[in-house]
């Protein structure tokens, strides 16, 4: 569809939903937001949007010598990653108890929900963060890499459109990212004055905004590590699980991974462009959108669409609050939503049920003069942790 623009408000609103489908909450937030006194832009919103801290998810804003930490959101960096698995045989697609056990062996290595490594994992990314953080905060969140966390977060293996397996990780920072957030927006709180507190914004020229923006960075780097150490996992325990099948050995030493965030922040000349909950897809660039669980992802390309700051969604959105799904939703509707796949439900997670979350196929649709689909792939088995209080 063609974006709906509001002009009522200070800066313009370039909105790729019907108005009438972005409920009240989300709107007066995205009122808030067009009439913040230093906008730069126009303000773009995802076909995925909904209720956020602040600032709705699925929301792309530029700012003028400010930054505003909760325009990034709790969890910096949060994204999603995957990687092409080909050559491997189209009946082992089909075996159930094959992919049942690799789900058994992932989960003996990749920490889910509220756990993590009992020890600290190799990193490869600075934690030289210029806030103050304690001993036992850094030695959790070297801990906590190489682990998914809950909400929304998850582990997959697909089947691309071309008979190959894509295994795809959608998590973020952990617990690090919202530390990082907290402190600094309870610092922006003191000092913005005439905004809304949960709009508070620092100066980009100031030696907080500073800050912020080196330790987003940091901490962007730090979840994009953490998917990388999952995928390497699941890719590792794929091919020792495939030589015990005496499956060819199709190992590529030289595999890639595609990684895309959807929370941060640039900072260019004076000029921040936040991404909350939304993905910077510039043309000829590649990334995932991934829709709920038991539904597709598209792998996708920008196309450079200006109207929507180059951006597309993160994923399908949700269309209820955790509470109304779990009021809502029944297990037997949940494993109902799961048939042909071969994820099991758990009650632990009946709000990430499909029912709480838009259409992909629909968000998808809105969004078409944004990207170009390169592959829709469907889901073989996710695997979740125990939801949590959290953005998604």
């Amino acid at each position: 569809m063609e974006k709906v623009t509001e002009k009522t408000w200070s800066k313009p609103v370039h909105a790729f939903i019907p108005w009438y489908e972005v409920d009240y909450q989300t709107q007066a937030q995205i009122r808030s937001v067009a009439e913040l006194p230093f906008l730069a832009d126009f303000i773009a919103i995802m076909p995925d949007t909904h209720l956020g801290y602040g600032v709705p998810i699925g929301c792309i804003l530029k700012t003028s010598d400010h930054v505003i930490p909760n325009a990034v959101g709790v969890d910096i960096g949060c994204g999603v990653g995957f990687r092409i698995v080909p050559n491997i045989d189209s009946d082992l697609l089909k075996n159930k108890d094959f992919w049942l056990k690799y789900e058994a062996e992932v989960l003996k290595q990749v920490p889910v929900g509220f756990n993590w490594h009992n020890h600290a994992q190799g990193i490869q990314c600075d934690l030289g963060l210029r806030m103050p953080l304690d001993n036992e905060d850094e030695h959790r969140a070297r801990c906590q890499l190489g682990t998914l966390g809950g909400g929304n977060h998850f582990m997959e293996v697909q089947v691309n459109a071309n008979g190959a397996v894509v295994l795809m990780v959608h998590s973020g920072s952990r617990r690090l990212g919202g530390i990082v957030a907290k402190h600094y927006h309870d610092h922006a709180m003191t000092e913005s004055t005439g905004i809304p507190k949960d709009l508070a914004a620092l100066k980009l020229a100031s030696e907080l905004g500073q800050n912020y923006i080196h330790d987003m960075n940091l901490v962007t780097k730090y979840a994009a590590q953490n998917r990388e150490l999952m995928l390497a996992k699941m890719t590792d325990i794929l091919y020792r699980l495939l030589r015990e099948e005496d499956h060819p050995d199709t190992f590529d030493p030289k595999m890639k991974t595609t990684d895309r965030p959807h929370n941060y922040a640039t900072a260019e000349y004076g000029i921040t462009t936040h991404w909350k909950g939304a993905m910077h897809l510039p043309i000829g660039t590649i990334g995932a959108i991934p829709g709920s669980m038991g539904s597709n992802t598209y792998i996708v390309k920008g196309v450079g669409n200006l109207d929507a700051h180059d951006s597309t969604s993160h994923g399908a959105g949700r269309a209820m609050s955790r509470g109304q799904a779990k009021k809502n939703v029944s297990m037997e509707d949940f494993e109902t939503s799961l048939a042909g796949t071969f994820s099991v439900p758990k009650e632990s997670y009946l709000d990430e049920s499909p029912a709480a979350y838009k259409s992909i196929d629909t968000v998808m649709e809105r969004q078409s003069s944004l990207l170009e689909v390169i592959s829709i792939n469907r889901p073989l088995l996710t695997i979740k942790g125990s939801s949590s209080s959290r953005e998604d």
